[in-house]
């Protein structure tokens, strides 16, 4: 049976994780600097998977006819679909704002297009 999660178990699960990077030796000090480095961490994540998809799909993604293309190739290929301007905006073509992450099902595709069955399963690669 598939879990579904509200945003309070998430914001304690990422909590949990900020406070165990903070007792692993991260530079500094205070829950600011925690979450700096779990931030940082999530975006090497994030552009691994980026570069990965790119390499998958033999194109960069730097123009919005690409982001249309990577649409119809996921659609093509997985039968899912995900806006143009999600891909836009998780690549960094489109700003979002400061505190915006990735959705789970975004990441959950983006996955599963890079041969992986959700997100969770690419983080334990």
């Amino acid at each position: 049976m598939k879990k579904k999660y509200n945003k309070r178990y998430i914001t304690e699960v990422v909590a949990d994780n900020v406070e165990f990077l903070g007792s692993k030796g991260t530079s500094g000090t205070g829950t600011s600097t925690n979450v700096n480095a779990f931030n940082d961490i999530m975006e090497k994540q994030y552009a691994a998977l980026r570069e990965l998809i790119e390499n998958l799909v033999g194109r960069k993604m730097q123009t919005p006819r690409d982001f249309d293309f990577l649409a119809l190739y996921i659609w093509g290929t997985l039968h899912t679909h995900i806006s143009p301007t999600t891909l836009k905006r998780f690549w960094g073509y489109l700003p979002s704002s400061t505190d915006a992450t990735p959705r789970i099902s975004t990441l959950d595709i983006l996955a599963s297009l890079a041969g992986y069955k959700r997100w969770s399963h690419y983080l334990e690669q």
